[in-house]
């Protein structure tokens, strides 16, 4: 049982827990996952995105006294490219405005660079990269301090109503209320 921040309990179970590899299926196929341990150093710069949001959530919630922005930029390989070819692509019909960008979460960042590498098919690896900042310092890692499960939702029909590890990320030994038998 988790506690979710609406005060809402929600019955979860255990994929992985703190040094665990699990397999978890995405739209774009399977990614394996190491569930991090305690006093492991997590670097944002190497993190496959869905686990770049996750820990962006877990860092966000760990340090609530930092005002963190997060500064998002168009990449071809190693050429930088211009921002403003973001406003070629569409989420839901519409094209998608510049200033949005940041707040969009991994899947649709990924949908909007299959977009772009379409309608610009010259650049062979479009890519966004995300960088966070605290004030003017860029965070670059950061230590996990509390043991992390990856949690699911109990029952397939319940998985469209239930917000589990694949929307929010890891979960702290702290969030879990109890054990359903």
């Amino acid at each position: 049982m988790v506690s979710t921040k609406s005060g809402n309990s929600i019955l979860l179970w255990q994929v992985g827990k703190s040094g665990d590899t699990i397999d978890v299926p995405t739209p774009f196929g399977n990614l394996i996952i190491d569930v991090p341990r305690v006093g492991d150093t997590i670097f944002f710069e190497y993190l496959h995105p869905m686990l770049w949001d996750a820990f962006f959530a877990l860092h966000k919630e760990l340090s609530p006294e930092e005002k963190i922005k997060m500064q998002i930029s168009l990449w071809d390989g190693k050429k930088r490219l211009p921002f403003s070819f973001v406003g070629r692509a569409s989420i839901s019909g519409r094209p998608v405005s510049e200033r949005e960008v940041v707040f969009l979460p991994w899947q649709e960042l990924r949908i909007l660079e299959l977009q772009l590498q379409k309608i610009f098919p010259i650049y062979d690896n479009i890519r966004f990269k995300r960088k966070l900042f605290a004030d003017t310092l860029e965070i670059k890692s950061f230590v996990v301090n509390e043991e992390l499960f990856y949690l699911s939702c109990e029952k397939a029909e319940q998985q469209k109503l239930c917000f589990d590890s694949r929307e929010n990320g890891f979960f702290k030994k702290s969030e879990i209320q109890g054990i359903a038998f």
